[in-house]
């Protein structure tokens, strides 16, 4: 194969950053694709999470699937990842903006809807009485309802959501 040849370079990358490899492994690989291929989705998809679980660099993952969901607008993976993003970053409007677009796709959306139940917690801790600070409680706890009740339900991550939840809900 040749050493340009994309989908080998693509296919190494992949297997780097799901396996965590060292950056020392997923560095030229990436620098190589960004070369050839600066706007292929899957080399974007895979620079974000790269970028986020050997650096924590959630704003530079968060351009990437910004581009990465203007290429493939319809994948509910990456309007996911952007409301983990966005989450992460502290902006919990934005996550929630992106969540429910993760949801209108796929209704059954258990991770949308348990990362919606903390971003709605979160807001009712930052908001002072009197300001709809309990409309954030009542939207966090009708998100867990509804990722305890979707069709394919997480057990696991429900029970870790309302433990969670408890403990910020008071």
């Amino acid at each position: 194969a040749s050493p340009d040849d994309v989908g080998v370079l693509l296919s190494l990358m992949r297997l780097n950053v799901i396996t965590g490899r060292r950056p020392t492994h997923v560095q030229p690989l990436l620098k190589r694709l960004r070369q050839l291929v600066p706007d292929n989705p899957e080399l974007l998809k895979y620079a974000a999470m790269y970028n986020v679980n050997s650096f924590f660099q959630y704003r530079t993952a968060l351009k990437d699937m910004q581009a990465y969901t203007g290429l493939r607008p319809d994948d509910v993976f990456g309007h996911n990842f952007i409301g983990f993003l966005h989450y992460r970053l502290g902006d919990y409007e934005a996550s929630i903006e992106s969540l429910e677009r993760a949801i209108d796709m796929a209704p059954d959306n258990v991770y949308a809807y348990a990362l919606l139940a903390r971003d709605y917690a979160l807001l009712y801790r930052k908001a002072s009485p009197g300001s709809g600070r309990q409309r954030y409680r009542e939207q966090s706890l009708a998100m867990l309802e509804k990722a305890a009740s979707a069709p394919t339900p997480d057990a696991i991550r429900v029970a870790r959501l309302q433990t969670w939840l408890d403990r910020r809900l008071r």
